[in-house]
């Protein structure tokens, strides 16, 4: 009980973090941390990536979505098909094509119409609340992350990316069992794999 108190409690003071941002520093920052994101894939062998469409208070993922459509990189969205399941992932952009319709998920956040339990993914640039040094993760409290990556070999693609404010770096967070950790963390300020990760 204890856990879940502080874990709000960080949540709540991250999130106020968030939203005191200026629109003008939301919009630099994000643009300076998707050239981090680009650079650090640079010298990956990446082709798929997962990502996700930011809330209003998180650091903005248009930006990242259009530089990796140049690059070449085919874009997929996670869907909420079913509540307390594992994500699936639907086709969300890719070079010369347009951008696919997207509906609400299970949850109302919008999410392409055509989706699949299994996809092949290279990176899986992931939403949090607060990250800690050594690839800890909290997120929103859902666990759909969790349970995706759940039997994941950390080793092993898809490589799971931090992508936030830097901000939202506190100094230490205690996961649960179930947690997956990230294997890298982009923010305006970094762009690095984590020395547990390799």
């Amino acid at each position: 009980m204890a856990v879940q108190k502080a874990q709000h409690d960080l949540r709540q003071l991250i999130r106020a973090k968030r939203q005191a941002m200026a629109f003008d520093a939301r919009q630099n920052k994000s643009l300076t941390a998707t050239k981090q994101a680009m650079a650090l894939l640079s010298g990956q062998n990446v082709k798929k990536v997962a990502s996700f469409l930011s809330m209003p208070e998180e650091i903005e993922t248009g930006y990242l979505h259009e530089a990796m459509i140049e690059a070449g990189y085919t874009i997929y969205l996670p869907k909420v098909v079913e509540l307390n399941a594992p994500l699936a992932w639907g086709l969300y952009a890719q070079k010369g094509l347009p951008k696919q319709r997207l509906e609400k998920d299970a949850v109302g956040l919008l999410a392409p119409v055509v989706c699949m339990a299994e996809v092949e993914l290279d990176v899986v640039m992931m939403p949090l609340v607060a990250f800690d040094a050594l690839g800890n993760r909290l997120g929103m409290g859902g666990g759909y992350y969790d349970r995706t990556f759940a039997n994941k070999i950390r080793e092993k693609a898809p490589l799971l990316l931090g992508f936030a404010y830097a901000c939202q770096q506190v100094t230490t967070l205690y996961p649960n069992p179930w947690d997956v950790p990230l294997a890298g963390i982009v923010t305006e300020l970094q762009a690095r794999w984590f020395d547990v990760f390799f």
